[in-house]
């Protein structure tokens, strides 16, 4: 579905708090946006708290009721979700969207080169980096509701219109259609371009899976050198700051 008339449908969502964030927004002087991490099982998912309340990655089948829980102990309602983001289409980061949706009338971002893969409710064929990724390869949950995202995402994709001081930002290289959402400030969440460390999580290393490492390895240095990322917040870890991120570059060329 084209971007602008969904873009309509997604004003209408955050219309509720959009006046006050949009005018902040423009004279740069808002608070800051809470960046609120939910780790389960080694995956993340990631409330953004505003005005209004973003969900980046529901996580996997069942955890819906997981992050309601945690907005409900933040003081927010369920009609306070007004949108819904994905990083990419994979089960552990997608496979809650759709109830989620459901349970909050949210609206669902997700790139355009992933939407076979959504609506199918089935991973793509993983494709191990390494070792390691090859011997949890048959442990990795593949299945989840398929769906059909409210916006398909095929460009990169400005959301200040909307109050929120942030762009889409396609990035290709994980999966067909991985999205980061960048923050003006420079904190990012960059779903699985990149990943902590399993015992140490603020420490980038390379993704057990990418459908094209070349391209993520790209995608990450475009994010740093071109759209002002300086702190990245992965699907998998901890966040991850820019010297770290720099240094693990360089030592995977």
């Amino acid at each position: 579905m084209p971007a602008r008339p969904l873009l309509a449908l997604l004003l209408v969502s955050l219309l509720p708090g959009l006046g006050c964030a949009s005018q902040h927004a423009r004279r740069g002087s808002a608070e800051p946006l809470a960046i609120v991490r939910i780790e389960r099982a080694y995956t993340n998912s990631y409330l953004l708290l505003g005005s209004r309340v973003v969900v980046v990655d529901p996580g996997p089948p069942g955890n819906a009721r997981r992050l309601l829980r945690v907005l409900r102990q933040r003081g927010h309602a369920p009609q306070d979700v007004a949108l819904i983001v994905l990083t990419h289409g994979h089960a552990d980061h997608a496979g809650a969207a759709a109830e989620l949706r459901a349970r909050t009338g949210a609206p669902i971002v997700a790139g355009a080169g992933d939407a076979a893969m959504i609506d199918r409710g089935h991973n793509d064929k993983l494709e191990p980096t390494g070792p390691a990724g090859r011997r949890i390869l048959p442990f990795i949950g593949q299945d989840y509701p398929g769906f059909i995202p409210d916006l398909e995402v095929a460009e990169n994709l400005d959301l200040h219109p909307l109050g929120l001081p942030a762009r889409l930002l396609v990035t290709p290289g994980h999966t067909p259609g991985s999205l980061v959402l960048a923050l003006d400030d420079g904190r990012a969440i960059g779903g699985d371009l990149v990943r902590g460390q399993f015992t140490a999580r603020s420490r980038p290393v390379l993704h057990f899976f990418h459908a094209d490492p070349a391209a993520a390895r790209e995608q990450l240095t475009a994010l740093l050198d071109h759209h002002g990322v300086r702190r990245l917040h992965p699907g998998h870890g901890h966040a991850l700051a820019e010297p770290d991120l720099r240094a693990y570059l360089r030592a995977v060329k």
